[in-house]
């Protein structure tokens, strides 16, 4: 009968533990690392125009620079001038500074829960300078997320991908 008890007493005290634990790692102000990809260029729409694209992602992050960053894309959203605004919902890439590689794919939505659209796109990184890192963005064709699906070709970003 005592062992019993004695069992109990350590597995509560276990079990305190680790609830302690995990309350004060939530309530320590533990933040996980996030990422800031900012990118503006080109691309020509279906009618041979160029136009202006802006890119703005967010999320959290985890790896290291040193060998493989990964980047979750938790939101965001594309410009494209004369097209509007879209919200990006989700997303991921994967950053190899050590052979100058970034690919991200993000997910992006019509207004008012129109069509939707994934880019594939594959760049270059720069030299990593403070918490910046300079990149260059591209991609063949992307599709809008407009119900005429219209396509822009050759386009190009350059920006910055920030690590908070």
């Amino acid at each position: 009968m005592k062992s019993k008890v004695a069992l109990a007493i350590i597995l509560t005290c276990i079990i305190a533990g680790v609830a302690a634990g995990s309350y004060v790692q939530a309530t320590s102000g533990f933040h996980p690392q996030t990422f800031t990809l900012t990118a503006t260029g080109k691309a020509y729409d279906p009618s041979h125009h160029q136009v202006t694209v802006s890119l703005t992602v967010i999320g959290p992050r985890d790896g290291s620079l040193t060998m493989v960053l990964n980047v979750h894309v938790s939101g965001g959203d594309v410009v494209v001038q004369n097209y509007g605004t879209f919200p990006v919902s989700k997303g991921y890439g994967i950053v190899v500074q050590r052979f100058h590689f970034i690919s991200i794919w993000i997910k992006i939505t019509g207004k008012y829960g129109g069509q939707t659209a994934v880019w594939l796109l594959g760049g270059e990184t720069g030299t990593f300078a403070g918490k910046n890192l300079p990149v260059s963005l591209y991609a063949d064709k992307v599709i809008l997320p407009l119900h005429s699906s219209p396509k822009l070709d050759d386009l190009n970003l350059k920006g910055t991908l920030t690590l908070n």
